[in-house]
């Protein structure tokens, strides 16, 4: 059973490569807001912040279990599949979409 037929708020995963702008945590913001202005809540993977004392792999170890377990919480995926760094989509984003 899924939050809509529990009578709560659908949550919204937003992937995507947004996550390397500049400005990726106002951005990701923006992008809640909006999901609110529909009646949804949007899941940013910038709304947690990476602990700053984990070595590289255990940062990247962090950021996958994180992301996947807010992308598990999830009812619905947005995904930017846009090209990024090149003539692909992000394959992080691309590998979310698949596990969703």
């Amino acid at each position: 059973m899924d939050n809509a037929q529990r009578g709560q708020t659908q949550s919204i995963y937003l992937a995507g490569f947004d996550v390397f702008r500049p400005d990726a945590v106002a951005h990701g913001e923006q992008l809640k807001m909006l999901c609110n202005k529909y009646g949804y809540a949007g899941q940013y993977p910038l709304d947690k912040r990476v602990p700053r004392n984990l070595p590289p792999q255990e940062q990247a170890r962090w950021i996958c279990r994180n992301n996947l377990e807010v992308l598990r919480k999830c009812d619905l995926v947005v995904a930017n599949l846009n090209p990024f760094r090149g003539s692909e989509p992000d394959s992080g984003t691309v590998f979310e979409v698949g596990y969703a």
